[in-house]
C-alpha cells in the first residue's frame, strides 16, 4: 500500500514515517460499473483517490439525476468530507469498474494536525478543484465569445461590458468558495499552523514569511506561519479595489469561526501594504511621490 500512496501526487516527497502512517489508514475499495460510491444527502465518510476506472458525478432535481461531470484515474473524489460532516451535495456512482484508496476523515483529520505539510498539500488538492470548476464554464463560453468578437463592431461595447461582468461574478464567487473552504479547515482544527490571507486583484502578496501562494483565477490565498509575529507585503499592480481576508488559528475559539475582513480600500498601481499577525493590522505606505513617507492605517478589520 505505501508503495501505491507514494505515487499519488498529493503525497510525494513525504518522508518514509509519514507515508507509512498514511498507507495505515487508507483502504482500498473495488467497485463494478454502475455503483454508488457516495450517495447525495448521507455524510461522507472520506476521501477517495481513483487508482483506475472511472466515475460520474450526479445531482438530483426535481426527481431527475442530471450528470454534472466525471472524474478519473489519478483524481480525487469528496475532500471536502474530510473537514466537514455536511451531507454530500451530490452522488458518485462508478461509470465502469473502479478501484479508489479511501482516506477516512478521522484518521487524515489526526495526521493533519500532526504533520503541517499534508495540511498544505490537502489545500493545493482543494484549490485544485476550484481551478477545474472555474474551468468548465470559461471553457464553455469561449466559442460564443469568439462569435461575438467577430460579429457586428456595435455590440462589441456591450459584449465587452457583459465579459467583465461574468469576469467579476465568477471572481466573487471562487472568492466565496475559497474563504468557505480556510473556514471548515479552521472549524476542523485541520490548520491550526498556518494563517491565511485572502487577496482579489489587482494586488500581490509576497515576503521572507510567506510560506506558499495558492491560485484560483484572480483569487490568491497566501499561507504564513501562525507562530510568532509575520507580515506580509502587498502591491498594487492596477487600479481598482482592494479588499483583504485574514484567517488566523487564534480567531477561532469556542464561539465558532471569526475570519476579518477588511473593508474595501481604493487603489492605484504601485500602492504598498503590509499586513502584520497575529495583531491582524494593516497599513497604507505612503506613495512615492507623497512627502514624509508616513505610514497610513487603513480600515478597521471587520469580525
Amino acid at each position: 500500500m505505501k508503495e501505491t500512496i507514494r505515487k499519488i501526487e498529493a503525497f510525494s516527497g513525504l518522508d518514509e514515517k509519514l507515508l507509512s502512517k498514511i498507507a495505515a489508514t487508507a483502504i482500498t475499495c473495488s467497485y463494478g460499473a454502475d455503483e454508488t460510491i457516495i450517495r447525495e444527502g448521507e455524510v461522507g465518510i472520506g476521501m477517495y483517490f481513483i487508482l483506475r476506472g472511472r466515475v460520474g458525478v450526479f445531482r438530483n432535481y426535481s426527481g431527475s439525476d442530471v450528470r454534472l461531470g466525471e472524474i478519473g484515474a489519478n483524481e480525487f473524489v469528496a475532500e471536502m468530507a474530510l473537514i466537514d460532516e455536511k451531507p454530500r451535495s451530490a452522488s458518485v456512482v462508478t461509470l465502469e469498474e473502479t478501484e479508489c484508496v479511501l482516506f477516512t476523515r478521522d484518521t487524515v483529520r489526526h495526521l493533519l494536525e500532526k504533520y503541517p505539510s499534508l495540511s498544505i498539500r490537502l489545500v493545493r488538492v482543494m484549490a485544485e478543484r476550484l481551478r477545474a470548476a472555474q474551468d468548465q464554464p470559461r471553457t464553455a463560453a469561449a466559442q460564443p465569445a469568439a462569435v461575438a468578437a467577430s460579429g457586428a463592431s456595435g455590440a462589441s461595447g456591450e459584449d465587452t461590458a457583459a465579459a467583465d461582468a461574468q469576469a467579476a461574478s465568477m471572481k466573487n464567487a471562487i472568492e466565496k468558495k475559497m474563504l468557505d473552504m480556510f473556514e471548515m479547515l479552521y472549524t476542523a482544527k485541520a490548520f491550526t499552523r498556518f494563517s491565511v490571507a485572502i487577496l482579489g486583484c489587482p494586488v500581490e502578496g509576497s515576503g521572507a514569511d510567506a510560506l506558499e501562494v495558492i491560485r484560483v483565477g484572480d483569487v490568491k490565498a497566501v499561507l504564513l506561519p501562525a507562530s510568532g509575529p509575520v507580515e506580509l507585503e502587498i502591491g498594487a499592480y492596477g487600479a481598482g479595489q482592494f479588499q483583504l481576508h485574514v484567517f488566523h488559528p487564534a480567531m477561532f475559539g469556542d464561539s465558532g469561526p471569526r475570519a476579518l475582513r477588511f473593508a474595501p480600500e481604493p487603489i492605484q498601481p504601485d500602492d504598498r501594504f503590509t499586513l502584520s499577525l497575529p495583531d491582524a493590522v494593516l497599513t497604507r505606505h505612503a506613495r512615492p511621490d507623497a512627502s514624509g513617507g508616513q505610514v497610513l492605517p487603513v480600515a478597521e478589520a471587520l469580525a
